[in-house]
């Protein structure tokens, strides 16, 4: 009797304490998912987004500074000394203007004199043979002392030709020669350190020219963005010193060689500014390179986009997701969506799926159904981003897209100006939602338990089967780790 009253009582006492963790197990489960749930659609319901019309482009941007687009350097262009020097430090000059003179020197005009001379005295021996000739008639040796005169007078003709084509190089060289030094370029005069009398060479700098109406932004652009920068494009200007407004530019130039560092190239690239006022060289600031635009285009925003299987989806609303066990939330975070109060035993590390009638999936410690390989970590980033999109609810509808910024997405085809679309809650939106589901975590961190969708009962098995209001304990270990 004794003995019947013991096992009474022991049983009183087991009794209990199954009473008491099916009641904490409820409670759990109501205040985990249940209110992690409520709260993603608390969150869900208040992210919704139009498809509007409007304009979108693609930028590449780059840091750099403002530089003169034309400078010149004027060189002497031969040795002499210096006669005048008509401009500078300050001055503006135009293209062709004179800026200086040279001393010319007289050994031309000593050449030429000298030649002048001997042409004279040539014309001179020729009159003197022509008379010679005259007095040879009636001669005894008459035909030939004439046809001798004849000779000498044409030798010396000869002569006069060869100093005529003497001048005639002379003069040639004279006129090309450098006398003075002229403006290659529009602009103004930034350096003159000559001055009258000096003497230069070739290569002795007469002044700096810059031509301050034309101004570049200087940028310097990656190796794997270069490829979409061409010449021509627009571009908008950002200076640090010029904070009311943007400046036009356009590609003017793109360098054909880059610069290396830490094994990868940047190009510089010249964007020719529109408008140059308050502008002066060496502001810095940055270019926002247009590669590509669309005008009055159907616009949505980026985290309305799913990508799944090499196509685009936006999801609109409509039927519940978690009904259809179709729906981008289960594909896109690597977990299945369950069905009718089945199980699914093999998911993956961390991932816990929520059935249509109400079914929840256990965690297992190996591959999941598809065969990529478990893993706690990474499961659960998985499941908690499959649980926002279940939450958002609606369905996938498929769209072509076309170019994107960090805002918005072209969509092509698929979805009209003014459709509503759903986007998931941004980090820290979602308010109780994604601290519950931390707290779930924390306190089942072994993915130990398994609630039916039939009558509320839980079981603490491994499989995490659904079932009956009953709980049932087995010896196996609950989804690798977890109550025994």
């Amino acid at each position: 009797m004794e003995g019947g009253v013991r096992s009474m009582k022991k049983w009183t006492v087991w009794l209990g304490i199954i009473i008491i963790l099916a009641a904490a197990g409820g409670g759990s489960y109501y205040y985990f998912f249940a209110r992690t749930e409520e709260a993603a659609t608390t969150t869900a319901a208040a992210l919704q987004s139009r498809a509007i019309k409007g304009d979108i482009k693609v930028a590449i941007s780059g840091t750099g500074s403002v530089e003169a687009n034309s400078r010149a350097t004027v060189l002497a262009g031969k040795s002499g000394t210096i006669a005048t020097l008509a401009v500078k430090e300050g001055d503006k000059v135009k293209k062709g203007q004179v800026i200086a003179t040279f001393e010319e020197k007289d050994d031309y005009e000593d050449q030429i004199s000298d030649i002048n001379d001997n042409k004279e005295k040539l014309k001179e021996q020729i009159t003197d043979k022509q008379e010679e000739y005259k007095a040879a008639i009636g001669t005894e040796n008459e035909e030939e002392t004439m046809a001798k005169i004849v000779d000498e007078i044409e030798e010396l003709e000869s002569s006069i030709e060869d100093f005529n084509e003497d001048l005639q190089d002379i003069y040639e060289e004279q006129a090309k020669e450098v006398k003075q030094v002229v403006a290659s370029i529009d602009g103004e005069v930034t350096a003159s350190d000559l001055s009258v009398g000096d003497e230069v060479d070739a290569k002795t700098v007469v002044i700096e020219i810059v031509d301050y109406t034309m101004l570049e932004f200087v940028t310097s652009i990656d190796e794997l963005d270069i490829p979409n920068v061409k010449e021509g494009q627009n571009a908008q200007i950002t200076l640090s010193s010029i904070t009311d407004r943007t400046i036009d530019a356009t590609v003017s130039e793109i360098a054909k060689e880059g610069t290396v560092s830490n094994g990868s190239a940047a190009y510089s690239v010249s964007l020719l500014l529109n408008d140059i006022e308050g502008v002066m060289v060496g502001m810095s600031g940055q270019a926002d390179i247009t590669t590509d635009s669309r005008t009055d285009v159907v616009l949505v925003p980026v985290d309305a986009v799913v990508e799944m299987g090499g196509k685009s989806f936006v999801r609109v609303p409509g039927a519940a997701a978690g009904g259809t066990g179709e729906t981008a939330a289960g594909q896109q975070g690597g977990v299945r969506p369950q069905s009718g109060g089945t199980q699914e035993s093999g998911a993956a590390g961390a991932g816990q799926a929520q059935g249509s009638g109400g079914t929840q999936g256990q965690r297992g410690t190996g591959a999941a159904a598809e065969g990529v390989p478990g893993g706690q970590g990474r499961m659960q980033a998985r499941m908690q981003e499959a649980m926002k999109n279940i939450a958002l609810g609606g369905q996938l509808q498929e769209v072509a897209v076309g170019i994107s910024d960090e805002t918005y997405v072209e969509i092509v085809s698929g979805l009209e100006e003014g459709a509503t679309v759903l986007l998931p809650a941004p980090t820290g939106a979602a308010g109780m939602g994604d601290e519950a589901e931390q707290q779930r975590q924390n306190v089942f961190p072994g993915g130990g338990m398994g609630f039916p969708g039939g009558g509320g009962g839980m079981i603490f098995q491994g499989q995490g089967q659904g079932g009956g209001g009953n709980m049932r304990t087995s010896g196996g270990s609950m989804g690798g780790g977890g109550m025994r």
